[in-house]
C-alpha cells in the first residue's frame, strides 16, 4: 500500500515537471514570437528609423528650390555661347520660380546605382537587361547603370525596399539649405564632375572619364550632406510627373501636363549650364535608350 503512494506520488510530481516544463517552453516561444513582431512592426512603421547601408540621412528642414527668372536666362543663354541652336528657353524656365520649401526627413543613396547592382535585380527578376549591356563603353559592373526606363527604375528601387525620390527630396539632397549652384558651391570646377560638353555628341574626356565613371568616384561633386555625383555622371530619374512649379503661371513648358517624368542632375553628356542643382529634364517613362540616364533610391 505505502509502496502504491510513493508511485503515485512520484508520478504526480514527475507530470507536474513536464506540465511545468511545457508551460515555459511555450511561454519562452511566445516571447520570442512577441520580440520579433514587435520589431519588424517597429522597421515598417517608420521607414527611416536608423541609417541604411550606404545610405544617408537627409534632415527635416527648409531649403531654397527652384531658380529665379534672373538665373533661367542666364543658364539659357550660357547653353547658347556651349552648344548654339539645339537650347530651348522654356527648358531653363522649367525651374522657375525660386521658392522656399519644407519637408520632412528621409534617406537618399549616397551613390548612383551600379550595372552591378541592376544586374542582379534583373537575373532574379528576369526582367529585361539595360538598353546598353553590350557596349563596351557603359557596361563596365562598376559603372551607373544606363539604359533603363522610368518603369525599371521604379520596380528596382521597390525591389531593395526603397522608392525613387520625389523631385523636391533630390533637390534639397544635392542643394542643401543655402541655395547653392553646383553640390559643392557656387564656383564651377571642371574637375569636380563627370560632365561633357553640351549638345551632341556632348563627349569630354578632360575630367578624366568620356563615357559614365564607376559610382561615387568623382569626391569632389559632394552635396552638403555627403550625397555623390548630383551634378555629373548620369541623370537621374525620380518618381515625380513633369510639371509646372507652384506659382509658375507665366512660363508653361509645352510638354509640362503630358506623361512624362521628370529627370534630375547633370551628366557625362551635359556642360557647366545643365549640371546646376535645380536642372530639370524629362522624358517618357517607358523610353530605356537614353545612354546618360540613371537613378538612385529613397527611403
Amino acid at each position: 500500500m505505502i509502496m502504491r503512494i510513493k508511485d503515485w506520488l512520484k508520478d504526480k510530481i514527475s507530470n507536474k515537471k513536464i506540465a511545468l516544463f511545457t508551460i515555459v517552453g511555450l511561454l519562452i516561444i511566445l516571447v520570442v514570437f512577441l520580440l520579433i513582431y514587435a520589431y519588424n512592426s517597429k522597421k515598417k512603421a517608420s521607414g527611416i528609423s536608423k541609417p541604411e547601408d550606404d545610405m544617408i540621412l537627409i534632415p527635416a528642414g527648409n531649403f531654397i528650390m527652384g531658380s529665379t527668372e534672373k538665373d533661367a536666362m542666364a543658364g539659357y543663354e550660357k547653353c547658347t555661347v556651349e552648344e548654339g541652336n539645339d537650347c530651348l528657353v522654356e527648358d531653363y524656365f522649367a525651374e522657375y520660380p525660386q521658392r522656399d520649401v519644407y519637408i520632412d526627413n528621409f534617406y537618399i543613396d549616397k551613390k548612383e546605382v551600379s550595372n552591378e547592382d541592376y544586374n542582379k535585380f534583373a537575373e532574379q527578376t528576369k526582367r529585361q537587361k539595360p538598353f546598353y549591356w553590350d557596349d563596351s563603353n557603359l557596361n563596365s559592373l562598376a559603372q551607373s547603370v544606363v539604359g533603363i526606363s522610368w518603369n525599371d527604375a521604379k520596380a528596382y528601387c521597390e525591389w531593395v525596399n526603397k522608392r525613387l525620390p520625389t523631385e523636391v527630396e533630390w533637390e534639397k539632397a544635392a542643394r542643401g539649405t543655402d541655395g547653392r549652384i553646383w553640390p559643392w558651391g557656387n564656383n564651377w570646377d571642371t574637375k569636380n564632375s563627370n560632365h561633357g560638353t553640351g549638345g551632341l555628341p556632348g563627349y569630354d574626356s578632360s575630367d578624366g572619364y568620356e563615357y559614365t565613371s564607376p559610382v561615387g568616384i568623382y569626391l569632389a561633386d559632394i552635396s552638403p550632406y555627403g550625397v555623390l555625383n548630383m551634378a555629373g555622371n548620369v541623370q537621374e530619374w525620380v518618381s515625380g510627373d513633369f510639371k509646372a512649379y507652384s506659382g509658375n503661371d507665366k512660363f508653361l513648358h509645352k510638354n509640362f501636363g503630358r506623361p512624362f517624368k521628370v529627370i534630375r542632375g547633370g551628366a557625362y553628356t551635359y556642360s557647366e549650364a545643365d549640371d546646376h542643382t535645380s536642372s530639370r529634364s524629362y522624358d517618357n517613362p517607358v523610353i530605356n535608350s537614353n545612354e546618360d540616364v540613371g537613378f538612385r533610391c529613397a527611403r
